[in-house]
């Protein structure tokens, strides 16, 4: 009974890795898919430097009203200072 008991952890230990190793090879299979998305996401980007922005930021233009939006949302009074 006391061999069973010391060995209890280790099969613990390998039923978890069973469990886990399909979450981790498909963890390892989305971050490859991002990179890839990333890379095509970047060769759509403007060539010119000069007005290469992030293409998932808004424009500098575009803040004042997104964060007008934001203090809408939050229900912030829009007078008073950010």
């Amino acid at each position: 009974m006391q061999t069973l008991l010391e060995e209890l952890p280790a099969l613990f230990e390998d039923k978890f890795r069973q469990r886990l190793q399909p979450k981790l090879e498909q963890q390892q299979r989305l971050l490859e898919d991002n990179a890839t998305l990333r890379q095509h996401l970047l060769q759509l980007q403007p060539a010119r430097d000069s007005e290469r922005q992030p293409l998932l930021m808004p424009r500098q233009q575009e803040r004042p009203r997104m964060r007008q939006a934001l203090r809408h949302a939050f229900g912030l009074n829009s007078n008073r200072a950010a």
